[in-house]
Parts: structure tokens; C-alpha cells; sequence
């Protein structure tokens, strides 16, 4: 319990030193700008801030992490904490080198995007921020919400499979609009020709937010459910972090047709290894109790209810 306590004492001042040099607090100033001033001869990457840094790193952990799962599992193996058995189990699952690079990639195509569009609207588009605002914000947060409650009860009632591609698609063909309005005077085409593309790219990412979701809970183990979804929902957030680094240098090397069309090339290698991702058609729970030859494997306070519609597992919460 000691040992514990200083390893989370450790992070958390991590954590907090981090934070202070985010913010930039007066007193870190010369640590930040003597580490800065260290990258800075380093071609391109010297051109990156220490927050890009930071997320350059992460990511790097990250791959090193897949590429090494053996070894990584073995050591956390020999830790007996819930937390290390979490992880342990999570690296165990079969094909779980495939999932998490699927996660990784899934959203790499939005994530390019979403970093340039206010810089796109607001500047070749001519968009004022009021407008954006309403259009972005009122409007598009607005009809993402609707297609993702569209995209789960579909999914829901039909199963996740036929729907796959679907909403795959949906989130991905969008970005071609933004390549087609860039390669026309963006700011002749009007501020409705403009907030329509917003709105279409908005919707089809609430349907691929609602695939999306659900494929993560698909590959959660019900005994490790909090700490599995607390891992590849942050493995989830690096492909966007990542794009914050790299897509402002690409677009204005390019220009930014060429980098909306970039944007949708991006998607292609998550959907060409979709064939490879576990968990398309049951979750791990079932396939838990089919290895193990007994009753599903649920979280506690759940009873199955048998099959919807898709032929999925459907469950419910027990009343106390």
C-alpha cells in the first residue's frame, strides 16, 4: 500500500508539473523555454511546441506498446494489481493488436479535418465568428447529437454489422465536400452552401461516433469494464491529438484542397483492415462463455434478455 501510494503521489505531481508548464506559469517559464530551446535545431520536429512534444511522446509509447505486447504483458503479469490485471486481461484478448491500431486509425481522417476547418472557414471561406459559431456550434452540435441517438438505435435494433459500413462511410465521404468547396472560391459559394457541408460532415460523424462507441464497448471485458474503457478511449483521443501536431504544416505546405483530399485518404487504412478487427459480430463477454462452455459472462447486476432483431445480445440492468 506504501509503494502504492507514492507511485500515484508521483503521477499525480507528474500530472501537475505538466499542467504548470501548459500553462506557463511565470516561475517554469525558463525550464520551458530551456527545453524548447533544445528541440528547436531538430528539423521539423524543432518547429513543434512542448505541448506537440508531449503528444508526439504518448503516441510514440503507444506504438512502442503495440508492437511489444508480449513482453508488456508478461511484465505486468508479475504485478498483482487490479490495475495490472486490467491491463493484463485487456492485452490477452485475441486479435488485440488489431483493435487497438483500428482505434487508433478510425477517426484519423476527422481528426486532419477538424483541426483546419475553423482556420478554413474563417479564413479562405470568409465566415465571421458569429456565424460559425451558430453554424458549428448551435447547429452542428445539434444535429451530431440526433445522428448519434439515430446510429445507436439502429445499430440496436439491427446489429452493429449492417450498419457498418454505412455509417463508416457517412463519417468518412464528407470530407471530400470540404476538398470539393476548397478547390472553388470558398468564399463565393455563400455562407449556406458552406454551413450545409459543416452540417452534413457533422451528421455523418455523429453516426460514426455512435459505430464507434459501440465497437468500444464490444471489446471491454465486463470483469475490467471501467479501466478497459478508460484505456481505449485514450488510445481513441491520440489519433487527434496527433493531428493538432502535423495538420497545420500539411496544409499550408499543400494548400488546403489537397489537404481535404489528404483528409480522406487518411480514413482508408482503417477501412481497409476492417476484414481483421475482432468484435464486429459479438462482444467479448460472449466470447468469454463460448471458450469457457458456460453462461455468459456479464457485469454484475445484469441478466440476459435474449436476442434482438440483428440477432445481438441484448441486457438489462436488475432491479435492486
Amino acid at each position: 500500500a506504501p509503494a502504492r501510494r507514492r507511485r500515484l503521489l508521483a503521477v499525480v505531481l507528474g500530472l501537475a508539473v505538466l499542467l504548470a508548464i501548459e500553462l506557463r506559469w511565470p516561475w517554469l517559464r525558463p525550464l520551458r523555454d530551456r527545453i524548447v530551446a533544445h528541440v528547436a535545431g531538430v528539423p521539423f520536429f524543432g518547429q513543434l511546441s512542448l505541448e506537440a512534444w508531449i503528444a508526439v511522446v504518448f503516441l510514440a509509447a503507444v506504438a512502442v506498446c503495440i508492437a511489444l505486447l508480449g513482453p508488456l504483458r508478461r511484465w505486468l503479469g508479475q504485478r498483482d494489481t487490479s490495475y495490472a490485471r486490467g491491463f493484463v486481461v485487456l492485452l490477452e484478448q485475441p486479435r488485440i493488436d488489431s483493435a487497438l491500431a483500428f482505434i487508433v486509425l478510425f477517426r484519423a481522417g476527422e481528426s486532419f479535418l477538424m483541426k483546419m476547418r475553423l482556420p478554413f472557414l474563417k479564413g479562405p471561406g470568409g465566415m465571421d465568428d458569429a456565424t460559425f459559431g451558430f453554424i458549428n456550434g448551435t447547429l452542428g452540435w445539434s444535429v451530431t447529437l440526433v445522428a448519434t441517438l439515430i446510429g445507436g438505435a439502429l445499430i440496436g435494433r439491427h446489429g452493429l454489422r449492417r450498419w457498418m459500413w454505412g455509417f463508416i462511410l457517412a463519417q468518412n465521404v464528407p470530407n471530400l465536400l470540404y476538398a470539393w468547396a476548397a478547390s472553388n472560391d470558398p468564399a463565393t459559394l455563400g455562407n449556406v452552401v458552406l454551413g450545409a457541408v459543416v452540417l452534413v460532415e457533422d451528421f455523418g460523424a455523429g453516426l460514426g461516433t455512435a459505430f464507434f462507441i459501440v465497437y468500444l464497448m464490444r471489446c471491454v471485458d465486463p470483469r475490467h469494464k471501467a479501466t478497459h474503457m478508460a484505456v481505449l478511449t485514450s488510445i481513441m483521443s491520440l489519433g487527434f491529438t496527433l493531428a493538432g501536431v502535423v495538420s497545420g504544416f500539411i496544409a499550408e505546405a499543400i494548400g488546403y484542397a489537397s489537404f481535404f483530399a489528404l483528409t480522406f485518404l487518411a480514413t482508408l487504412p482503417s477501412m481497409l483492415m476492417i476484414r481483421w478487427v475482432p468484435y464486429l459480430d459479438h462482444t467479448r463477454a460472449d466470447e468469454l462463455a463460448a471458450t469457457a462452455g458456460g453462461p455468459e459472462v456479464r457485469p454484475a447486476g445484469t441478466q440476459p434478455t435474449g436476442l434482438t432483431a440483428g440477432g445481438e445480445s441484448a441486457e438489462k440492468t436488475t432491479q435492486a
